[in-house]
């Protein structure tokens, strides 16, 4: 369609804005300045003056005028939109997500080993090795996570896992990223982070780490901090930000306690961000409710000075040796349910060396089917078998509180590599995936 562009920018004292709507779809606003049976002159609002033939109109229309808002409206529309009860409304019309099925069965290159791999040729010790090392793809994730600090001093047994990966036993050296989650079990734990914060666990207690703060989510546990900036406890729905000051954190049954034995604190309500206390020095004790408002302000027990001093002096029993793996372990003076644990997780050390063994010698784990760990004592028909890798055993394998030992393989899903997971349901005797007091330990592709 070609137009006849007059570069006129006369208006007509008589003209109306309008629409002109074209057959082609396209439409036109302007004002018509002359109108004949065979044509239209149009001036858009640009001063461009347009003549159309008439045949190529499909008609000429008024411009619809918007209603103005009422006050009620205008105001409704100042107000400040709640995104999180928009978003707390379910969707009606949920999209379906593309279920892939994950493979666990893919096949490294094999592996030719002539000299037989048994577990009686294993170091008795394994070397402990970072947590970036230990958890799959986290070469991957590097570039997203720090070092937040490591592991100085243990007593009994401790688990972390990072990045939502299985739970692995926490040894003296291990290294936590930010982001890392702690559960100290029944056992101790001192962490000093690289900044210089002291953070001491108490049994029953889970933790987790970020860049500049440590947050309690259960149990009990110490801080002390010496540095120029602020450090900050989180727990309970508070912040505890501190200044060269040691401080305990704890859960009670009606709520929560804060000791600040030393230094300087502000207590914030989180996420509000409402200060409970500004500018406390210690030494003091706070106890709150659940409503995080203080109900009793007093001075330091005597009692929480000693606990305090038994961390400082190791009266506590926290070694600074790995508990774990070492066959000459002393079990003196050790309680039944820890000794207990400390067996088990020997036991799980023992079936990660079988289990390796067997991958270097065939290059794949063992069958993840029942009786598990059938592969570790039967040759499955292969030629490279080298086994058995566990010797005068009676399958299934039971844990110390008479519970079948669990296996499975797990695909990576960032590095899509295959791994084997062994799990031991603890004293409870219930699977909790890991939590709770599960026991278990994440073996990778030898070498990976």
């Amino acid at each position: 369609m070609s137009f006849a562009v007059l570069l006129s920018f006369v208006r007509s004292s008589y003209a109306d804005k309008k629409i002109i709507v074209l057959k082609s779809g396209d439409t036109l606003l302007g004002e018509i300045v002359d109108r004949t049976d065979d044509q239209v002159s149009i001036q858009l609002k640009t001063g461009v003056l347009i003549r159309l033939s008439s045949d190529r109109i499909e008609s000429i229309e008024d411009p619809v005028t918007k209603p103005q808002p009422t006050k009620a409206a205008a105001k409704k529309k100042k107000e400040k939109l709640d995104l999180r009860s928009v978003f707390r409304k379910p969707n009606p019309t949920p999209t379906p997500l593309n279920l892939v099925p994950l493979d666990l069965r893919l096949n490294y290159p094999r592996r030719r080993n002539n000299t037989p791999s048994t577990l009686r040729e294993l170091p008795p010790i394994l070397p402990i090795t970072a947590a970036t090392s230990t958890v799959p793809g986290a070469g991957l994730i590097s570039t997203a996570t720090e070092e937040f600090g490591e592991v100085v001093r243990t007593k009994g047994i401790s688990k972390y896992r990072h990045n939502k990966e299985s739970w692995r036993p926490t040894l003296v050296g291990t290294v936590l990223q930010t982001g890392d989650e702690l559960s100290t079990l029944s056992g101790r734990i001192e962490i000093r982070s690289k900044k210089g914060a002291v953070i001491r666990l108490h049994p029953s207690t889970c933790a987790r780490f970020s860049k500049g703060r440590v947050t309690i989510d259960k149990g009990k546990a110490w801080v002390e901090w010496k540095g120029e900036k602020t450090f900050s406890v989180f727990y309970g729905g508070m912040e505890a930000a501190i200044e060269n000051a040691v401080v305990m954190a704890e859960y009670l049954q009606a709520g929560f306690k804060f000791v600040l034995m030393e230094g300087g604190a502000t207590l914030y309500k989180r996420p509000e961000g409402e200060i409970v206390r500004g500018e406390l020095k210690g030494p003091l004790t706070l106890l709150l409710d659940k409503n995080r408002d203080v109900i009793s302000r007093k001075s330091v027990q005597e009692g929480t000075r000693e606990e305090w001093k038994s961390w400082e002096t190791g009266r506590e029993g926290i070694s600074s040796a790995t508990t774990v793996v070492s066959g000459a372990t002393s079990e003196v003076g050790v309680k039944p349910m820890e000794k207990d644990r400390l067996l088990e997780m020997k036991q799980l050390k023992n079936l990660e060396a079988a289990i390796e063994a067997f991958y270097q010698d065939l290059g794949r784990f063992p069958r993840e089917q029942r009786p598990f760990f059938e592969d570790l004592v039967k040759n499955p028909g292969s030629e490279d078998w080298k086994g058995p890798y566990l010797k005068e055993v009676t399958l299934p394998l039971l844990d110390r509180w008479g519970s079948k030992l669990l296996y499975r393989l797990r695909t990576d899903p960032v590095t899509a590599e295959v791994g084997a997971e062994v799990y031991s349901l603890g004293p409870n005797k219930t699977f909790e995936k890991g939590e709770g007091d599960d026991l278990g330990i994440l073996v990778n592709r030898p070498g990976s």
